[in-house]
Formats: C-alpha cells, sequence, structure tokens
C-alpha cells in the first residue's frame, strides 16, 4: 500500500531524525561532563569599522555622482529643462 514516495520520505526523515537525536545526546553528555566550548570569535571594533565603512562608500559614492552629473551638464549630454522645476 505503500507508495515508493512514501518510503522514500519516510526513511529520509527517520535518518534526519537519527542524526539529531545523536547531536542532541552528544551536547548533553557534553554539558553533564561541564564541559565548555570557547568563546565565539568577535572582531575587535566592529561596530566602529561597519559604520566607517558604510559612511566613507556613501560619502565616495556621492562624490562620484555628483561629479558625473557635472560631466553630464557640461557636455551637455544631460541639461534639465528649466520647466522641470517644480
Amino acid at each position: 500500500m505503500n507508495s515508493p514516495l512514501v518510503l522514500l520520505l519516510r526513511s529520509r526523515f527517520m535518518a534526519v531524525k537519527a542524526v539529531h537525536e545523536t547531536l542532541f545526546n552528544a551536547k548533553t553528555a557534553m554539558h553533564a561532563n561541564k564541559l565548555v566550548e570557547p568563546e565565539p570569535f568577535r572582531i575587535p571594533f566592529g561596530i566602529a569599522k561597519l559604520a566607517l565603512v558604510t559612511g566613507g562608500s556613501m560619502y565616495i559614492g556621492g562624490m562620484v555622482a555628483k561629479h558625473a552629473a557635472l560631466f553630464l551638464e557640461e557636455n551637455e549630454i544631460f541639461v534639465p529643462d528649466e520647466e522641470d522645476d517644480d
């Protein structure tokens, strides 16, 4: 009565369940023996570096856009119409 698909899915579910139980038992045994995992790797001044890189990138991008707009306007590639200022 069981189709091959049902049997395949059941076997995969049982395999995943067995792996999960093995990992769970290993973690429980580690905590029972009072072994402590090392502290995770941390980047010093991570938020400050993120803010510096983000702010610097936004500034450089703004300057590139400004100079590109000036270049386009000087070479009359794109000149905004006077009527477009609403």
